[in-house]
């Protein structure tokens, strides 16, 4: 399907994101979510796109109670849980660079992320991706 992802896949530093999450779900505080977002900071997403050979001309959206959500994915495992042969692309994001995304202007459409919707399912709206910007 992709090659050339296997050794990428080793260095996902996502595992103990995964870890974070579910700590922060277990125990909702100021401490776990504190964790959470030190580990975000340093994980690697898997952002899938719908381009042309030198743009970007899409996202690929989640609706949930009238928000859309753009979807990405903290592994191959997760990534093909979901993947149901779109014609499409990804890129590999930091959160720094979503959050900017999500941001911008011309997506004021987008109302977050869901991290391994399949999975983990973790949402994360725009008012938590300013508190985040904001710390």
């Amino acid at each position: 399907m992709f090659t050339g992802l296997e050794m990428f896949e080793e260095n996902f530093p996502n595992k103990i994101l995964q870890e974070k999450i579910n700590n922060f779900n277990i125990n909702n505080n100021d401490n776990t979510y504190k964790e959470l977002i030190k580990e975000l900071e340093q994980s690697i997403f898997l952002f899938p796109i719908l381009s042309n050979n030198t743009d970007i001309t899409g996202f690929i959206l989640n609706e949930i109670d009238n928000q859309k959500y753009i979807s990405i994915f903290s592994n191959m495992d997760e990534f093909n849980k979901w993947y149901k042969d779109y014609e499409l692309n990804f890129m590999f994001y930091s959160i720094n660079e979503i959050c900017t995304l999500i941001n911008d202007k011309e997506n004021q459409y987008i109302d977050g992320f869901i991290i391994d919707p399949y999975g983990l399912n973790m949402i994360f709206n725009k008012e938590l991706i300013k508190m985040r910007i904001s710390e």
